[in-house]
């Protein structure tokens, strides 16, 4: 398998030098992002949209479609790189479901339940218990392919879709398992497009909508003023079906499919400092979507997912993000 290496030049902290004429010098970090390496493969069945998180250093991966909806639930190990099974999500199977996580918990909301059928319904996980916990609704009706990020103790749900795509936020604050909705996206609705944070802001970009559009345009939204700023915009093939993630002061964004339908071998990284996007060395997993992220410390995992020749994956895979 050929090793590819990924060095990135990644402006990451100010150093304040300050002279007499106040000029201060700025410190340039170096980040290299390791080769991706194959890992053990996922022990369900091969599938596709299932979603991911992580608790306390361990990877957890588990919905998703094969032939069928899928409830069953699987921990990742990096330590031994070996799977667990874990208790089953509660209700009935679904597939495109959105993730976040605090403390000990994790959390999975929506998702298409059958033809037609889609759930509002939000749900924890705990790893000290290892049991799932219903808690409040989406007062909304329920939808799948919604984008997440967590904002300190406030997750947000953006967009998704039903036979229609949403442009609506809600905010679910955690402490008190309540929702508030914000303003709705000043932008296009959309579904599946990929999200990160940086610094207490969330970040969206790209994404599909029912009727067919497709986007490469990217927001920032700041929780304090509940106000979108557009960014520059995402410069590599317009996708839907992403995924993305930060390390320090940057993001990342890999597989998808393009607006042909098409599986995309892309991996991108957003500098937050200066507002710029560069292309990187496409990872060894190949063509891919539908994937399920989970972010262990430094180390980044994608599994599952739907290739080029339209084939579920179990594979994992695994790139580890260092600093000089």
């Amino acid at each position: 398998m050929k090793k590819l290496l990924l060095i990135l030049l990644i402006p990451l902290l100010l150093i304040s030098c300050k002279f007499d004429d106040d000029t201060e010098i700025i410190e340039m970090i170096e980040v290299i992002a390791s080769p991706w390496e194959r890992m053990s493969d996922f022990p369900g069945l091969e599938r596709d949209d299932s979603v991911g998180f992580t608790i306390n250093g361990e990877g957890y991966v588990g919905t998703g479609k094969t032939g069928g909806y899928h409830t069953d639930f699987y921990k990742y190990n990096p330590d031994s790189n070996s799977w667990n099974q874990i208790a089953d999500i509660n209700g009935v199977a679904r597939q495109y479901c959105s993730s976040f996580t605090t403390g000990n918990d994790a959390y999975i909301f929506g998702g298409k339940t059958g033809a037609d059928m889609y759930t509002n319904e939000l749900q924890s996980y705990n790893s000290a218990s290892n049991t799932w916990t219903n808690h409040a609704p989406l007062p909304a009706e329920g939808r799948f392919s919604s984008m997440s990020f967590k904002l300190n103790n406030t997750a947000y749900i953006i967009g998704g879709r039903t036979n229609v795509s949403f442009n609506e936020v809600w905010a679910y604050d955690i402490p008190s398992d309540s929702w508030v909705q914000k303003a709705d996206l000043p932008f296009n609705a959309r579904h599946e497009s990929f999200t990160f944070s940086i610094d207490g802001f969330g970040f969206i970009g790209a994404g599909i909508n029912m009727d067919g559009s497709s986007y490469n345009d990217v927001w920032k939204y700041d929780p304090a003023s509940d106000t979108w700023t557009e960014m520059e915009s995402f410069p590599g093939s317009i996708r839907s079906y992403a995924v993305g993630f930060s390390y320090l002061d940057n993001g990342f964004v890999c597989t998808g499919s393009n607006s042909q339908a098409e599986t995309i071998n892309e991996f991108w990284r957003y500098n937050s400092i200066d507002d710029s996007w560069t292309e990187l060395e496409a990872p060894a997993y190949g063509k891919i979507r539908g994937t399920a992220i989970f972010k262990i410390n430094n180390e980044v995992f994608v599994c599952n997912g739907l290739d080029e020749n339209i084939d579920r994956s179990k594979e994992l895979w695994r790139t580890t993000l260092t600093s000089n």
